[in-house]
């Protein structure tokens, strides 16, 4: 409820809802700290128990090279003296995962090596929003990653955080948080926007839109109008 007031007054006070939504963000930050540190017995904000506030889906936010380069950068050089180090390097991965195949955020999480045909080069993948899979190529670039992992049974996880554990909310948005604070991100830049980021650099060397709407598993090819603009043919 204390969380529930204080959207309501930012929003109030004039600030946007994405902002408000990375204060929240960053509220579970700390709260992943204290758990760590065993300041706190129990989870106050456990998943599902908040819900972020509706940002325009209009006005998608994406990354140019430059800051991907240095947000990942940032992970793969993260100290690794501590578990909570260990854990935002090894992210590096999954957020690689995430650029190369346009997932939203928790998807990569669910993978697991059952999904994954390296030899027919095909990786598929179930969306839990739509509750369908959609499968893709396997770019050269998500082959690196893939074979940089450990490899397990057809039913273990493809993605997982050191200690063998699946990935979790609160460990991707830490290892975000993280990466977002050393290289000074831009406050608009978010998980999701990786998945913008994903078509809207393909929109860019004029990949069609329908390519890019079943490539992101778009059910309507209007939820993709909006990289549009981006192609390179779209002034003429």
């Amino acid at each position: 409820s204390d969380v529930s007031a204080y959207q309501t007054s930012r929003l109030a006070a004039g600030a946007a809802p994405r902002s408000v939504n990375h204060d929240l963000t960053r509220l579970r930050a700390v709260v992943t700290k204290m758990l760590a540190w065993k300041w706190l017995e129990e989870d106050p904000l456990p998943e599902g128990t908040i819900r972020a506030l509706k940002v325009n889906a209009d006005e998608p936010s994406w990354f140019t090279s430059e800051e991907w380069n240095a947000f990942i950068n940032a992970l793969e050089t993260a100290d690794t003296s501590t578990d909570v180090g260990r854990r935002r390097k090894a992210a590096s991965s999954y957020y690689r995962v995430l650029l190369y195949t346009g997932c939203r955020r928790m998807e990569p999480s669910g993978l697991r090596w059952k999904h994954v045909d390296l030899p027919a080069h095909r990786i598929s993948i179930p969306q839990e929003k739509t509750n369908r899979s959609k499968t893709l190529q396997i770019s050269k670039a998500l082959e690196a990653v893939i074979r940089s992992l450990p490899r397990g049974t057809p039913d273990a996880f493809l993605l997982t955080m050191p200690d063998g554990k699946p990935w979790t909310i609160n460990a991707v948005v830490d290892a975000f948080d993280f990466a977002a604070s050393e290289v000074d991100l831009r406050d608009d830049l978010t998980c999701h926007s990786i998945r913008h980021t994903f078509a809207s650099w393909l929109a860019s060397i004029g990949i069609p839109l329908m390519t890019i709407s079943r490539l992101l598993g778009h059910s309507s090819i209007n939820l993709t109008q909006r990289y549009a603009h981006l192609s390179p043919d779209s002034l003429q």
